[in-house]
């Protein structure tokens, strides 16, 4: 039924986000990853350790080597040594947890229903679990659909099975070409989501991601080859260079800034209801009310 599917969708949606890199893929090695990796050479016993309370962060040494090189057999897992730190730590994730459902309510009215913007994720699933039983049995009995399906599943297949089994073989999606006096990398992949994503987002949006991320690259490798750029390490996320990595901020800030000010009749109608209870403001299709 359609409200099995988007059951089914949400359970999806929390799968690849809470236990994996939203969340638990960094929250379990940042509180141990700092004890674990500490050495006599960077001396993180000296300079990081004495200044983190201990609540942070599991007091055993061995439970946290266990932690990275698995227990040894027979050994049951030591539970005591991770409950606090853990039960802290997810006071400030559910804080955090509940700004970002806040922020949402706050903003879902002027960029669904204003803006209407485009919201890629969300379109394939409302497409299979809306309308009637007819519809959706249609939707499914769809060739185009299982074609679509069929190609990066059977690719996808391959690939996967060649890790294991080496002697399956396993196709080339990437190949890349020497630029800019052999500085730069210009790549040519093949990825199937990212054709599903742009395939059902606007052309205006695809091309300006297209067109800043070739001057990006240009820019880029005409800098490397006059030798122009920072030695600053701005850690493994984002540009790979320190000059575009500001110039990201830089661009993140004015779109802020230009969101705040194209709906700034809503934000100052939602203050208006949460201070005063403005009767004109309708939060009844919020999933909180704006006072909340």
């Amino acid at each position: 039924t359609r409200h099995e599917m988007l059951v089914a969708y949400s359970m999806a949606l929390l799968a690849c986000s809470i236990p994996t890199m939203g969340m638990t893929c960094q929250v379990l090695p940042i509180i141990t990853g700092f004890r674990y990796y500490a050495s006599p050479e960077n001396h993180w016993e000296d300079i990081i350790l004495p200044h983190l309370p201990q609540w942070l962060y599991p007091q055993s040494e061995s439970a946290i080597k266990y932690f990275y090189e698995t227990l040894p057999p027979g050994q049951l897992l030591p539970w005591l040594v991770w409950v606090k730190p853990l039960v802290l730590w997810l006071l400030f994730l559910f804080a955090f947890q509940m700004v970002s459902i806040c922020l949402m309510v706050i903003y879902r009215r002027q960029w669904v229903e204003n803006e209407r913007l485009v919201y890629p994720l969300a379109q394939l699933p409302l497409e299979m679990a809306q309308g009637g039983g007819a519809q959706r049995q249609a939707f499914y009995r769809s060739p185009a659909l299982w074609v679509g399906f069929a190609i990066p599943f059977i690719v996808g297949a391959f690939i996967g099975l060649h890790n294991y089994i080496p002697a399956i073989p396993a196709p080339t999606l990437a190949k890349s070409l020497s630029v800019f006096r052999k500085t730069q990398s210009l790549s040519f992949r093949l990825s199937f989501p990212m054709i599903g994503f742009f395939y059902l987002v606007e052309q205006q949006t695809t091309f300006s991601l297209w067109f800043f991320n070739r001057l990006f690259f240009v820019v880029h490798g005409l800098m490397n080859i006059m030798h122009i750029g920072l030695s600053e390490n701005l850690g493994i996320y984002g540009a790979r260079s320190p000059i575009f990595a500001h110039l990201g901020v830089g661009a993140f800030v004015a779109m802020i800034a230009m969101g705040v000010k194209v709906g700034k009749l809503h934000f100052a109608a939602v203050v208006r209801k949460a201070l005063r209870g403005d009767p004109e403001v309708d939060d009844t299709d919020e999933v909180m009310s704006y006072r909340q």
